[in-house]
């Protein structure tokens, strides 16, 4: 189903020029998010998908570098980058196929160079760091959510723990453990659409807190080694 989806967007770069990029590189599929960068896909992939929302073209760019790094069809990228059986989307609906594939191939190649040359991250291994983080710590969060009138609830110490899920990961925000558990039972078009509201009322400034706290959690897990990393997600 993933293949239906690429050859709609983009036709696959003939294997030989796929190795060729490769030759020599260290990337792997543990370096790969499940969406690439906001600053990555604008730098170096979103002129090439043309009226693509930018969270389908960031995704098809991860699977993309998958395919540079070793996955030998679309599905196998999907899977080889963690991403849940209920999020692997076939994106049918998409019409467009970008007009020069050679120039997107070129772009995917670049920006796996510099993901190398910026300092490989073990997405993987977040990943599975943070699924023990189903909540951020109301000391954490209380004076973050203060400065905007927000009270601290326990929903939105969960609701923060997936904002850091896919700002850290690159992976979507449902798809955080923290929504593996028990919700008192609210329903899934509750939890999805408080979900949203937290995202969208999260200032910049109060994200940014929660980004840096979140980092230095990392930090303790002994998973944060290049400052440089993009985290904006």
């Amino acid at each position: 189903m993933m293949d239906e989806m690429m050859a709609v967007t983009v036709t696959p770069a003939p294997r030989s020029r796929a190795d060729h990029a490769r030759d020599g590189a260290t990337l792997e599929f543990r370096h790969i998010p499940q969406r690439i960068g906001v600053e990555e896909y604008d730098a170096f992939s979103a002129v090439l998908l043309p009226g693509l929302l930018p969270a389908t073209g960031r995704h098809i760019v991860s699977l993309a570098l998958a395919r540079l790094a070793g996955a030998q069809t679309w599905a196998h990228a999907s899977q080889a980058l963690g991403v849940p059986t209920g999020s692997r989307r076939t994106y049918r609906r998409i019409t467009q196929r970008t007009a020069d594939p050679e120039a997107f191939w070129e772009a995917v190649r670049a920006l796996a160079a510099h993901m190398t040359t910026r300092g490989l991250i073990d997405y993987e291994a977040r990943r599975t760091a943070l699924t023990r983080l189903r909540e951020v710590p109301g000391r954490v969060l209380l004076p973050i959510l203060q400065p905007a009138g927000q009270n601290l609830t326990w929903q939105r110490q969960r609701h923060a723990a997936a904002w850091l899920w896919e700002h850290l990961t690159g992976g979507q925000a449902k798809d955080a453990p923290t929504y593996a558990e028990g919700w008192d039972g609210s329903k899934e078009a509750s939890i999805a659409f408080a979900r949203g509201r937290f995202h969208a009322e999260l200032s910049q400034e109060a994200g940014d807190a929660l980004l840096s706290w979140g980092r230095q959690w990392l930090a303790v897990q002994g998973l944060i080694k290049f400052r440089s990393c993009p985290d904006r997600w």
